[in-house]
């Protein structure tokens, strides 16, 4: 078994959470950087360690201090498309099954001010997939900040729904996991 790194480094008033883990299905070593819960790096890198989990929790290993470690030295390129304008929030208020259909809320605020008519593109991501994630709705803010969104039928396991702010000069993208529940 192959165990994932998680780090969390001060620096100033930002926090940096980076997370790495090996993705088996796509043979890939992922570590990624949290600011806030927004992803604002991501490193990916070809597994090339067929059959030995020791040489790849190595790999994973090294490839977690390295991207700490430039961290720390100030020296992580954050690309400007992935850099969330950390002065919006997107969150989601609520998720709830009718029948078939899941209902998700979300509200959009900049500085703590609800945003009217913010356009969200929301769409579904399926883990293991090579296909690129499937545009479900781009729903509208309403004067309260709020936007709902439907998803009828059902669902890939543990499928993600990434949330999309769009027309704003920095990127903010948030991700959800939506777990089957499971009734007894």
């Amino acid at each position: 078994m192959i165990f994932g790194y998680n780090t969390e480094i001060r620096l100033g008033d930002t926090v940096y959470h980076v997370q790495s883990e090996a993705r088996d299905c796509e043979r890939l070593l992922q570590t990624q950087v949290f600011v806030k819960g927004h992803c604002i790096n991501k490193r990916s890198t070809p597994s090339e360690h067929d059959g030995d989990p020791q040489a790849v929790q190595e790999s994973l290993r090294v490839q977690h201090r390295s991207v700490v470690e430039l961290i720390r030295t100030g020296q992580l390129e954050l690309a400007r498309t992935e850099t969330p304008d950390l002065n919006v929030s997107l969150r989601c208020t609520g998720a709830r099954r009718e029948a078939a259909v899941l209902v998700l809320g979300f509200q959009v605020t900049r500085a703590g001010v609800p945003m009217r008519d913010a356009r969200l593109r929301c769409s579904l991501i399926e883990p293991g997939s090579v296909l690129p994630p499937r545009l479900i709705s781009v729903p509208v803010t309403d004067p309260a900040g709020m936007a709902g969104l439907r998803i009828a039928g059902a669902l890939p396991v543990n499928a993600e729904l990434q949330v999309e702010l769009l027309g704003e000069e920095r990127k903010s993208v948030r991700r959800f996991r939506l777990r089957q529940r499971e009734s007894f």
